[in-house]
């Protein structure tokens, strides 16, 4: 019998210190070159959306504000202590494109990008590693140093305190000093358009390298899958919402739930504070009026105020129904579905149960903001109703629902698809409808974002047909990526 060689390619493998690895590049780089690829796609996604949003407004500003009057008188407008300095930053030179572009896109694309480096950090590492795809990378030449992780709650957390401490230090100039104790304050004291400050980079720089070493030293510390904190391992077993799919659910999404909550709750309420105070950014101010004009909008400056606030938090609404999406394909990916569906389960019943807690869960949000809201607002001379602002509150969960649809049909036709286009066409929405307070947008441009839809409340009544379109085309959408979920394999990452 003859043996013939086994071919391999010349130089396909090399031998280096006893040990064979790939040509090309070190086996211990693996991770560095895979995390590095993967967020090189989303952030030049992302990147392209931040840039065209930073086109569109540019230019619009200049055609709109074509003299130094109008910009003169837009400044004046704008550039006062309150709600919207809050919101977005300290404005400086507002009369200048340099000026607006910095109080424009630095606060809001800086939290914006934030949102998405907590989303993709926790996807790369602390997801990579729950799948159990970093112990087979451990068991060879790549340490634990090298697949760190890191809790997605903890990093919320910090990125809302950074926030709040920011939006306090902008609200009264006796506390401006708490912006150097956030992070997000550092980049908005960069200015690097007018008026560059460098030593506002040097903590953003301290503290990137130093939560970078530090999570590399505490990641050599410990076991793939395990914490550096105490775990208990033992405890009565807890079998109280194991009986179905829905109560399935509702275990699997509580914790999250309740924060999410807290944190909407706790953000319309902080808004509605500084709600007497922020009445002179829109008191008088003709673009704001013909901003809220243009979506329905009327009446007190508190209730346009307000309105612009619910806006905002329909923004947070619609991340929480993205994220439920992202959780149903996270699901699969993991090959945990594969668990449930060979039980007595049907697929259907099991999306089912899913997007029915997730409906409930947007519509607790929206009564959460207008609770909020209502709480904030107590006491002030222009207080609203806290039935009105429930009201405003239920106004705003439409878009989540239609979100929660579309994230549904792509998870049915296209799973690997649903987190990219999900997130991006949110960011896309938001930044459209942020673009028009400001500036005019063409209306095929605005049609685009499915929160130019939403009626402002309480600065005029909710559009409850636009809200049933909505509503009815997230509903439509669920549907048909139930069927299509059905009629697929499921599909590992």
């Amino acid at each position: 019998m003859t043996v013939l060689p086994l071919s391999v390619p010349r130089g396909a493998w090399r031998v280096a210190r006893g040990a064979l690895s790939p040509a090309g590049g070190d086996a211990r780089l693996v991770v560095g070159g895979r995390v590095a690829r993967a967020a090189a796609r989303s952030g030049a996604l992302w990147g392209c959306v931040f840039g065209l949003f930073v086109v569109v407004q540019t230019v619009a500003f200049t055609a709109q504000y074509d003299t130094q009057a109008a910009r003169d008188q837009m400044a004046a407008t704008y550039g006062t202590e309150g709600g919207l300095t809050a919101v977005l930053g300290q404005p400086d030179a507002l009369n200048t494109v340099a000026g607006w572009a910095t109080w424009r896109f630095v606060g809001i694309l800086g939290l914006l990008g934030s949102v998405w480096g907590v989303l993709l950090v926790t996807r790369l590492l602390r997801g990579e590693e729950e799948s159990g795809r970093w112990e087979l990378l451990l068991t060879g030449q790549t340490t634990p140093r090298r697949a760190a992780g890191q809790a997605a709650t903890i990093a919320a957390a910090v990125l809302g305190i950074g926030y709040a401490l920011r939006m306090a230090a902008n609200t009264d100039r006796g506390l401006h000093w708490l912006g150097w104790l956030s992070p997000l304050g550092w980049v908005e004291r960069i200015r690097p358009l007018n008026d560059p400050n460098p030593v506002a980079v040097v903590p953003v720089l301290a503290l990137t390298v130093g939560a970078t070493a530090a999570a590399v030293w505490l990641a050599g510390r410990r076991d793939a899958g395990t914490a550096i904190l105490p775990e208990r391992h033992a405890g009565p077993p807890r079998v109280a919402l194991l009986g179905g799919p829905v109560r399935f659910a509702v275990r699997q999404t509580r914790l999250g739930a309740a924060g999410w909550l807290f944190a909407i709750a706790a953000f319309a309420a902080l808004f509605g504070v500084v709600a007497d105070s922020s009445t002179q950014d829109v008191d008088g101010s003709r673009d704001i009026e013909e901003a809220i004009s243009r979506l329905g909008g009327h009446g007190s400056p508190t209730a346009v105020y307000l309105g612009l606030i619910f806006l905002v938090v329909s923004f947070l609404v619609a991340l929480i129904a993205a994220g439920q999406v992202s959780t149903l394909r996270a699901e699969e990916a993991a090959g945990q579905l594969d668990a449930l569906l060979v039980r007595p389960v049907s697929r259907a019943r099991w999306l089912a149960g899913r997007l029915a807690v997730s409906c409930l869960l947007l519509g607790c949000a929206g009564v959460a903001a207008g609770g909020g809201a209502w709480v904030g607002t107590a006491g002030q001379s222009d207080g609203i109703g806290a039935g009105d602002l429930v009201t405003a509150g239920v106004n705003i969960v439409p878009p989540g629902l239609f979100l929660l649809g579309l994230g549904t049909l792509v998870f049915g036709g296209w799973p690997r698809a649903t987190r990219p286009v999900v997130y991006a066409y949110l960011t896309w929405a938001f930044l459209i409808e942020f673009s028009g307070g400001a500036v005019r947008l063409h209306h095929w441009l605005l049609d685009t974002s499915v929160f130019f839809d939403v009626s402002p409340a309480p600065a005029g009544p909710p559009d409850w047909s636009s809200a049933a379109v909505l509503s009815g085309l997230g509903i439509a959408g669920a549907v048909l990526g139930g069927f299509l979920f059905r009629r697929r394999d499921l599909r590992a990452a």
